[in-house]
């Protein structure tokens, strides 16, 4: 006959959640024969030597002796907490449904004696490698029995009194059920109240009022702290780890239905946190199969099989067709959470593939665009090509040369035109001076203001030095782009002409020393950038090596047409004129 013998004292402390582990007891074959490593006392009609010094190791009878001893310690353990277990805590999962019909009175110090019972209880299981020689094997089995036995004491949750993800109480507290109502669990019906270090405390702090509910639906409740963490890994009871988020995240994915609120939103980041504190391989695969992205149109989707971008919050909406994240998730993303999300295939707005995919064809498409998000594509764009190298940017930017959208001075003061420029219909980066733009007899499109002006929602006005960098960045866009500071130059073989050029010396040549001047004032800022279409192109002339390329057609038309304003109020050719030496200061 096997019996087993356990030293409980009268009470813990009051609110102890630890107990010192009792001292080891010997095994008994009627008297005492020596430790194997147990803090409880196993009496048997062990089959011993003479010298009495130990179980003979080797006796048949002796081994199914042994083997009986995980079993009788389960039974034990259930025993004993269901003697102790008060009213006022379920006895299993199972009961509670039924136990929450039926009110029951049980005063908290009758609450405060089982947690004793349970935390002497605890500190008398064996861990594996306590026992030694012929019993060594057998806390691993002594385990494995509990798995079966509600022993551990968990929070019974709030199952049935609020929906998962819902909306909190008024107080933005849970409700006094999941604090007074207790259950009695399995192992594998338990998690440890806590979540991986690596979670921000911030969000820690929220988990049990926002993921509690799931934790309940997926079949785990809170264990309440007093069950020792040595133990609780040997019997494979977890923290909130990655894999119980993701078993919650499949029940907040089934149970969600319409407009996320706020709080639904929170608890789906913090499930996604958790996830992203120890995302492998595995767990990315099962995660890209569930449907936990939120959209802007409501809806929850799976990355596997759709392409969805997280734009930012002033980016929502703009592009027609694009599918963004929700912007309300996009503000209070932790950058764990961004970071899974683009591992699991979430683009960035800032990536090749929203280039490619959503800004290329909304600045080039057949269909004009509403203003505000033209400006607001270009922007991204123009941000997205001047974060890259020349040998990136060069192939990504002939999509746009070929022709876009693009907003335009209009023809009264102030006034904004939308645009297809390309290279049949060109951009410049200057107005043309009031009085030569009331003579030009062609259109003569210039990027509009607007641009460097615009502000992103949210961000703070740009001081004056910020304004002038700004402007600068978008000039080297436009000529990236094919824009032209003033007029523009076609080649012709090794040639360089301009018909626009020719129509504004026809201009000068045809109304005076007004437009002379006028026209001064638009080329003068450019000579640099026009310098090298001064002469013709040396490998397409196919010239001797030491010879000296030929002035181009451009070169011909200012040197040769009497445009250059002097002070005697006459128009006269380049080679004519001198210029008066600088005064000294």
């Amino acid at each position: 006959e096997l019996k087993l013998a356990f030293r409980l004292k009268d009470k813990e402390p009051q609110g102890s959640s630890k107990s010192c582990r009792p001292a080891l007891q010997q095994a008994f074959a009627w008297l005492p024969l020596r430790s194997y490593g147990f803090r409880f006392i196993i009496q048997a009609d062990w089959v011993v030597p003479s010298s009495r010094e130990a179980i003979t190791e080797t006796d048949a009878f002796n081994q199914a002796l042994r083997d009986a001893v995980p079993t009788a310690f389960a039974d034990a353990a259930a025993t004993m907490a269901s003697a102790a277990r008060p009213t006022a805590v379920a006895a299993s999962r199972e009961a509670l449904v039924l136990e929450a019909m039926s009110p029951c009175e049980t005063s908290s110090q009758d609450v405060e004696d089982f947690r004793s019972v349970l935390v002497q209880l605890y500190s008398m299981i064996p861990l594996p490698g306590e026992a030694s020689e012929f019993f060594a094997p057998t806390p691993v089995s002594i385990l494995q029995e509990l798995q079966r036995v509600p022993l551990v004491l968990a929070r019974a949750g709030e199952s049935a009194q609020q929906a998962p993800g819902g909306e909190e109480g008024g107080d933005g507290k849970t409700g006094d059920a999941a604090s007074t109502r207790l259950v009695m669990v399995r192992a594998p019906e338990a998690v440890r109240n806590g979540m991986l270090p690596s979670v921000p405390m911030q969000w820690s702090d929220k988990m049990l009022s926002l993921i509690e509910p799931l934790l309940n639906a997926a079949g785990r409740h809170v264990e309440i702290g007093i069950f020792p963490p040595g133990l609780a890994e040997a019997m494979g009871i977890p923290p909130i780890d990655g894999k119980i988020a993701l078993d919650c995240l499949a029940h907040f994915a089934r149970q969600v239905d319409g407009c996320l609120s706020d709080r639904q939103l929170e608890t789906l980041h913090l499930l996604l946190l958790i996830v992203a504190s120890e995302a492998t391989p595995a767990l990315l695969a099962r995660l890209a199969r569930l449907p936990v992205v939120p959209m802007d149109d409501g809806r929850l989707v799976a990355v596997e099989g759709e392409t969805v971008y997280n734009v930012g919050a002033d980016f929502q909406g703009v592009v027609p067709g694009a599918r963004t994240l929700n912007a309300r998730f996009a503000a209070m993303m932790h950058q764990k959470v961004t970071g899974l999300l683009h591992r699991l295939g979430v683009e960035r707005a800032d990536g090749p593939h929203f280039f490619k995919q959503m800004l290329v064809p909304f600045l080039t498409g057949s269909k004009q665009p509403p203003l505000e998000e033209l400006v607001q594509c270009t922007r991204a764009a123009r941000q997205f090509l001047q974060s890259l190298d020349k040998t990136q940017r060069k192939p990504l930017e002939a999509h746009l040369r070929r022709g876009m959208w693009v907003a335009t001075l209009g023809q009264a003061p102030g006034e904004t035109q939308i645009v297809f420029c390309s290279p049949e219909r060109r951009l410049h980066l200057q107005q043309l001076p009031l009085p030569l733009k009331s003579a030009y007899p062609h259109e003569w499109l210039c990027a509009s203001e607007v641009y460097a002006k615009h502000q992103p929602k949210g961000q703070i006005p740009s001081t004056k030095a910020k304004g002038e960098d700004e402007s600068i960045k978008w000039k080297d866009f436009w000529v990236a782009l094919g824009a032209w500071p003033a007029f523009c130059a076609e080649q012709r073989g090794a040639d360089w002409t301009s018909e626009e050029l020719q129509s504004l010396l026809d201009c000068v040549t045809s109304q005076g020393i007004a437009l002379g001047q006028s026209l001064l004032e638009l080329l003068a800022p450019h000579g640099a950038f026009y310098s090298s279409f001064l002469v013709q192109n040396a490998e397409s002339a196919e010239l001797p090596p030491a010879s000296k390329p030929p002035p181009s057609h451009i070169a011909t038309l200012l040197g040769e047409t009497a445009w250059l304003p002097t002070r005697a109020g006459k128009l006269v050719r380049i080679g004519d004129s001198w210029l008066p030496p600088a005064s000294k200061p």
